[in-house]
């Protein structure tokens, strides 16, 4: 069985210089500097692929859960605390889990939103998922589109908050309420 490490790494420091930006900071988890996390001993192998910070210091990461004997994977959404331990009143003990049916359902990218919305990119099929960043219930889901593997970005303009995403098809903007495509631009032909 393999576990999800997660490395610490300082970036920047206003307040205390107890490491240089770029250094381990070995205050942060169990094993001086990283931490390991085993969400299930019956899941194969878990998969980190981007992480954010949110406001108070909590950092979200996601990824993929493989499932044992059915040769697919699961979205996995985990929270931790600034010191690195699981928070555990997010999802159930720190983490959640979301099958969609389909083979490679994996959790891409995450971005959080001013409002503390947790919105995650990835999945076999293409979803942009809103979670609330009290406790991770779901909030929205939009509708399946070609994977991408961008980071959901904040675009604000006058019409108000958009979610944009990249994925096979082209760009997208996302109502942030409630996920669906307000506007799209294709990348055209690009076979020539």
């Amino acid at each position: 069985m393999r576990k999800l490490l997660i490395p610490a790494i300082v970036l920047a420091s206003s307040m205390l210089a107890l490491a240089l930006p770029g250094d381990l900071d070995t205050t942060f988890g169990v094993t001086g500097g990283s931490l390991i996390s085993d969400f299930a001993s019956s899941q194969l192998n878990e998969r980190e692929r981007d992480a954010a910070i949110q406001s108070d210091g909590k950092l979200v990461v996601v990824g993929s859960r493989e499932r044992a004997n059915l040769f697919s994977d699961d979205y996995l959404v985990a929270r931790y605390n600034a010191d690195g331990t699981l928070d555990t009143t997010f999802g159930t003990g720190g983490f959640f889990t979301l099958f969609d049916g389909l083979v490679d359902d994996s959790a891409n990218a995450v971005a959080i939103l001013p409002d503390g919305k947790i919105i995650v990119a990835g999945g076999a099929a293409g979803s942009l998922i809103a979670f609330s960043a009290h406790d991770g219930t779901l909030l929205w889901r939009s509708e399946p589109r070609p994977c991408g593997y961008s980071s959901p970005q904040l675009w604000q303009d006058a019409s108000g908050d958009q979610v944009l995403l990249l994925d096979g098809v082209g760009v997208h903007g996302h109502d942030v309420e409630t996920g669906n495509v307000l506007w799209s631009a294709d990348w055209g032909d690009t076979s020539e």
